[in-house]
């Protein structure tokens, strides 16, 4: 029997037999729902400088392709690439559930026709040994009789099992393309839904169930459970600069660098762990706030430039970059 990518099992799970529930029954249980939240949060969290303000902007479901597609090639890649393949297949909840429908159809004939197909190559090798042993002349003329038969059984049996895996291969396929069309769907509609605010854990909620569910389920299940990877490091460190940037009087970079070299210190209680992190690295943020002022972004993404370009920074840091970070570390008394 063929081999199901990760997500396509989904596909053929029984569903759970305990309590009766009315209606569709689920294709993902809670369990897996919250570990995909979380990973998804942390996904989100952590390159939310890359693609924050792209989501605001978004204004077609196909826009989606792009903004995720930054993300291509990193640890997480196969969880996103859902999001980030463009596909032209109708992503109706109809045409997933014809496909889905079909494919569990195919799962017990494709089930038989390989056993059959074993079966008829172990007679068929049984066949060849035969001959190989028949040293009488009278022995190898039904021996070899039988090992024709047995050929062309081996073949059929072949053929069938060969239409139905090429038939499954190719329904895998059209779920795949019409998978990532419903999800980017569903992600623009969160988006434009406005009921939410448009942060990582509310994206990480809506998108947890896709393509397997909409978004409001995806979100209504998954808002039941809290979130434990939410406000992580690199969250804390975006939501410092966004608050230190609509702090500042000014957006020209000397006055940003200076008001943001005089406020890390005493930045609120809630931004705990950013503020250690900028102040032991104030080195990478000065560098990265120079290089957005440079290209002169709109106002209400700064606060996402300076995070990338920063992350940026942190991640491409040389040996002497370190030193003179150690020796910009800025101090409580600012």
């Amino acid at each position: 029997m063929t081999e199901f990518s990760q997500d396509a099992e989904y596909v053929f799970q029984e569903p759970a037999r305990a309590l009766p529930r009315l209606g569709r029954p689920s294709l993902i249980d809670d369990a897996s729902l919250h570990n995909r939240r979380e990973r998804f949060v942390q996904i989100f969290e952590g390159c939310w400088g890359e693609i924050g303000w792209a989501l605001h902007k978004c204004r077609k479901p196909d826009d989606l392709v792009s903004i995720f597609s930054v993300l291509s090639g990193r640890v997480w890649d196969d969880a996103i690439s859902v999001f980030r393949t463009a596909a032209n297949q109708p992503g109706t909840r109809a045409a997933l559930t014809k496909i889905r429908l079909e494919l569990r159809g195919l799962v017990k004939p494709i089930y038989v026709a390989d056993q059959a197909n074993r079966n008829a190559q172990e007679r068929l090798d049984r066949a060849r040994w035969a001959l190989g042993q028949a040293t009488k002349r009278r022995d190898r003329k039904p021996v070899r009789k039988e090992l024709v038969k047995r050929r062309k059984e081996a073949q059929q049996v072949t053929e069938e099992y060969r239409k139905l895996s090429e038939r499954e291969r190719g329904l895998l396929a059209q779920l795949k393309l019409s998978e990532a069309s419903f999800a980017r769907r569903e992600v623009f509609q969160f988006l434009k839904s406005k009921r939410y605010e448009l942060n990582p854990v509310n994206l990480a909620n809506a998108a947890a169930g896709l393509p397997f569910m909409g978004w409001r389920q995806s979100m209504r299940r998954c808002s039941k459970e809290r979130c434990i990877s939410a406000n992580g490091l690199y969250y804390q460190v975006f939501k410092s600069i966004r608050y230190l940037t609509l702090s500042s009087s000014r957006k020209t970079k000397e006055v940003l660098i200076e008001h943001f070299r005089k406020n890390i210190p005493l930045l609120p209680r809630r931004y705990g762990l950013a503020k250690t992190e900028l102040m032991e690295k104030w080195f990478f943020l000065d560098r990265a706030i120079r290089i957005t002022c440079r290209v002169k972004p709109h106002t209400k993404s700064l606060a996402f430039e300076i995070t990338k370009n920063y992350l940026k920074q942190m991640q491409t840091q040389s040996h002497i970059d370190i030193l003179l970070a150690e020796r910009a570390k800025l101090s409580l008394s600012g």
